[in-house]
């Protein structure tokens, strides 16, 4: 894992387009969201993903910090977002991301959705 693909797959989230962020995914990679349950799979994963861009208009990521080693990675970042009601909110964020062969197997990504609602 580069740098260079970090913030590749950072600029696609920005995208709100889950067809631009799931050829990250492994067909069987696990995604979880701070405590809830872990969601298996690139259709589970769309699905999330659509449902959390839906409440969205706009999303930005700017790290913070990212440490990364050949398989893996920890990104810190300040991710604002505008919300569906037009009100704008930043809200610190850490992703830990497992890879192989290229593609995401394992990410939880850790932030409070409070004040995104």
């Amino acid at each position: 894992m580069t740098d260079t693909w970090i913030q590749e797959f950072m600029a696609a989230l920005d995208t709100l387009r889950t067809d631009d962020i799931l050829p990250h995914f492994d067909e069987q990679a696990c995604f979880r969201i701070g405590s809830s349950l872990p969601i298996v799979g690139r259709p589970a994963i769309r699905d999330a993903m659509a449902q959390l861009f839906a409440s969205m208009r706009v999303v930005r990521h700017a790290c913070v910090q990212v440490w990364v080693t050949p398989d893996s990675a920890v990104l810190e970042a300040s991710v604002t977002c505008a919300r569906s009601d037009g009100a704008t909110v930043a809200v610190p964020s850490v992703g830990i991301l497992r890879v192989q062969e290229g593609q995401i197997v394992d990410y939880r990504w850790i932030m409070d959705p409070a004040p995104l609602s």
